[in-house]
């Protein structure tokens, strides 16, 4: 199915009144070529108040960091363990005029001053009370950096149990300033029908469907989830919901969209991977394959899902990204009451990396794997008089 059908399907509205959101334009007034600033390939952008662009390098371990000009001001880090070196980039922000850097790998957080210079280094909290709750936090990873100096991050939520046996839950949660943590939410992960199958202990993904996707304000403001059931027939729906970091709900939209038939030699490649090849060594049960694949023949949809990504922008908008086509990569944009106001396509090796309602950040791949980084005007978007 085409992709200017697909958007029209997806944007179908949720009431009557609801307008199909126009389709917006972009105009490029930045780039960073890959062979000019020697870019492998780029996974993330963060963009600063002041337009200013920071590129995490994994291969290198080191940051980009360019004026929103796109003058190289700064390469700050190397791989490594010493102090300013980096391992797994988990986040970056700003904290007023402070870079901060959390590596997971490393179970820190490094901050950059103004001058591109190391600041400190703190150590990732191993464990922490969560407010109302029996057990300790650990393994709790920074995200985003609030004003107020409270943080939201995810860890891992341990609740002892008889025998010396435990239970374990993610969490998204909000350190304060003082110490101590309070639940956002807890995501939709583990044994979630809508995703993901178990059998004898060991859990994997149903084929073809949408593990929920989380993405959190750069300022920490907001905090984003996109789900979508398996559907069991042609029409389906995904909903957006946004929390506050207290936890209280902004936004839950609901909207349709029509799936597109998977073909019978996809689903069959893919149900023919899980048998593992002759003479491999085998995880759990002698038959452990054969009833993952039997559980997924019973619980894998007969179409894909549209929906593959969520961004939060700079200011209140919401970019729900769509599985390309042969048109390209869709978008579709949301207010911050969550209405459509806006779609765009893009090629399928373009990704949207940060955005806003003027601007979209975006990285643009070759076939040899090189990541140009974008910044385009957006032009047309439909915010109305509420703003978007």
């Amino acid at each position: 199915m085409g992709s200017i059908v697909l958007l029209c399907l997806l944007l179908a509205p949720a009431v009557p009144a609801q307008p199909v959101a126009p389709r917006v334009r972009l105009v490029e007034d930045l780039r960073l070529d890959a062979t000019t600033e020697d870019f492998p390939t780029v996974g993330r952008i963060y963009v600063g108040t002041k337009g200013q662009i920071v590129i995490p390098l994994r291969q290198d371990g080191h940051l980009r960091i360019y004026d929103a000009a796109g003058k190289r001001v700064a390469a700050v880090g190397r791989r490594g363990s010493g102090p300013g070196e980096f391992m797994m980039f988990a986040g970056v922000g700003w904290f007023h005029d402070t870079l901060w850097v959390s590596d997971i790998q490393q179970r820190r957080t490094t901050f950059i001053g103004p001058d591109h210079e190391v600041l400190r280094t703190t150590i990732f909290p191993q464990a922490e009370q969560l407010a109302g709750h029996e057990g300790q936090v650990g393994y709790f990873q920074d995200i985003a950096m609030r004003p107020d100096g409270s943080v939201i991050g995810m860890g891992l939520h341990m609740v002892s149990g008889a025998a010396g046996r435990g239970a374990a839950r993610q969490v998204f949660a909000l350190r304060l300033p003082g110490g101590g943590l309070r639940e956002i939410i807890e995501p939709r992960y583990g044994d979630d029908e809508d995703w993901s199958m178990t059998v004898a202990g060991l859990t994997r993904g149903v084929p073809f469907s949408l593990q929920p996707q989380y993405a959190v304000a750069r300022d920490g403001s907001r905090l984003a989830e996109l789900h979508a059931p398996i559907p069991r027939r042609q029409d389906g729906t995904f909903s957006v919901r946004v929390f506050s970091p207290s936890g209280d709900t902004l936004v839950f939209r609901t909207f349709p969209f029509r799936g597109i038939p998977i073909p019978r030699r996809a689903a069959d490649s893919v149900l023919a991977a899980m048998m593992p090849a002759p003479g491999r060594p085998r995880e759990g049960p002698a038959d452990l394959p054969q009833r993952f694949q039997a559980l997924a023949r019973e619980r894998m949809s007969q179409w894909y899902i549209p929906v593959e990504s969520i961004t939060l922008g700079l200011d209140q908008t919401i970019w729900i990204g769509l599985r390309p086509t042969d048109e390209g990569r869709g978008y579709l944009i949301l207010n911050g009451r969550g209405d459509p106001i806006g779609s765009l396509i893009v090629p399928s090796s373009t990704r949207v990396r940060q955005a806003s309602a003027t601007r979209v950040w975006v990285t643009e791949t070759d076939d040899d794997g090189l990541s140009s980084v974008v910044r385009y005007r957006v032009l047309g978007l439909n915010c109305g008089a509420g703003g978007c």
